[in-house]
């Protein structure tokens, strides 16, 4: 099998549009384009898990960093202008948000290795 069979394959998903099958079509389009179907197939749901895991901390912990400054920023001008700002993070939103984003991360994560599995039995019967 091509990269290029493969990545033809891989596109077939993207008919179920979603968000999350969007994500792991496009996610799995670049590391057959990065690595190769040739190394791609050698991979195991772990490795899926893995770089999903890392994508995920990343994400989360630039959210968090944002969500910091920004409080540090609403107690400052409190504290300088001794009055309580108007316009306030929603916590419960940005939680909500939160939540929604990881729930969709293991949805793309699960199509991905939906994805991977297919290309990899398509792979090996082609041998």
């Amino acid at each position: 099998m091509t990269n290029t069979e493969a990545l033809e394959i891989i596109n077939t998903y993207n008919l179920r549009e979603s968000p999350e099958i969007t994500c792991a079509v496009d996610l799995c389009k670049i590391d057959v384009h990065e690595y190769g179907v040739d190394e791609w197939v050698t991979w195991g749901a772990e490795d899926a898990v893995v770089i999903f895991s890392q994508i995920a901390e990343e994400t989360l912990d630039d959210i968090m960093e944002q969500i910091i400054a920004r409080n540090a920023g609403e107690r400052l001008i409190d504290e300088m202008l001794g009055a309580q700002q108007t316009e306030r993070i929603n916590y419960m939103k940005a939680l909500g948000g939160m939540r929604d984003g990881v729930v969709k991360l293991f949805g793309s994560l699960l199509t991905y290795i939906e994805i991977l599995e297919r290309i990899k039995k398509d792979y090996y019967d082609r041998l």
